[in-house]
């Protein structure tokens, strides 16, 4: 970009302001450069430059909710775990836990859990921005107090630098009868 200030006296000064957007995801620790030269009418000129460090991370977050509420004894009920990467770097393997309540048995997964579990999914990456979610069936003990509360929950980690661990939690009445 070029700009025309005009004559600037002698020991004047004068500011130009650029606002831009940085492109993201940017990986943490790209160094973005800027630089900037001004020429009078004679040819001669200045420079300066500044670099900035980008700091980025992925955000993630989780939510858990039930299809139904209440629940009747030896019925089925389906849980949507949510999960997003709301922050400004890709999350690399990912992994997503589920923790069911003991009045609870678990019938289906979509998508199927990782082998040899009934509670756990490994993604392997999530773009900054993008989201996905599981559906988990489960059948409710035939025998449940009336009102008692099933609670369940579900966690998503990931290895990438700068992401933490986030848990949902949902507690859904029963019935009997």
């Amino acid at each position: 970009n070029q700009w025309l200030i005009g004559a600037l006296p002698v020991g004047g000064s004068g500011t130009i302001q650029v606002t831009g957007t940085v492109r993201s995801p940017l990986p943490n620790g790209t160094l973005l450069q800027n630089s900037v030269t001004i020429r009078d009418a004679a040819n001669k000129n200045a420079s300066a430059s500044q670099s900035t460090v980008v700091q980025s991370a992925p955000t993630l977050a989780i939510a858990l909710a039930d299809d139904r509420d209440p629940v009747s004894a030896g019925g089925e009920i389906s849980y949507t775990i949510s999960y997003s990467n709301t922050g400004t770097e890709n999350a690399t393997s990912l992994r997503v836990t589920a923790a069911y309540d003991p009045n609870l048995v678990f019938v289906r997964a979509t998508p199927p859990a990782n082998a040899g579990t009934n509670n756990a999914w490994t993604v392997n990456s999530l773009n900054a921005g993008a989201s996905g979610s599981i559906v988990v069936t489960l059948r409710v003990a035939s025998v449940v107090p009336n009102g008692a509360i099933l609670t369940n929950q579900a966690q998503i980690t990931s290895t990438s630098s700068g992401a933490s661990s986030h848990t949902a939690r949902n507690g859904t009445p029963a019935r009997m009868g």
